[in-house]
């Protein structure tokens, strides 16, 4: 089981890794995981890198960033558009922080 982070280029990455890691060690992965499977973070850069995540992605997350126009073409750019509206519309939480959201 993993939550990925969306890592575009922009956004504070390590930040959001470490709050991540800090709640799914903190016994999370106990209380919600079912069988008390271990959920791992995963910072993925490209729509090939989230889309191998399989069945395994239970989560993401899109940390945000100043221009929504250069983010929007970064995300194009690398192919993460396309599997974020497709994990999103088969009912794959997704956190958006800031322009994110």
């Amino acid at each position: 089981m993993t939550v990925a982070i969306i890592d575009y280029g922009a956004g504070n990455m390590s930040s959001v890794k470490g709050a991540l890691n800090s709640v799914l060690d903190g016994g999370f992965t106990v209380r919600f995981s079912g069988e008390g499977a271990k959920i791992g973070v995963s910072l993925v850069s490209t729509g090939d890198d989230l889309a191998l995540l399989g069945d395994a992605l239970v989560g993401m997350v899109l940390p945000g960033v100043g221009s929504f126009s250069w983010a929007m073409d970064s995300l194009e750019e690398r192919g993460l558009d396309r599997v974020l509206r497709e994990n999103v519309q088969s009912g794959i939480p997704l956190l958006g922080i800031c322009l994110g959201m």
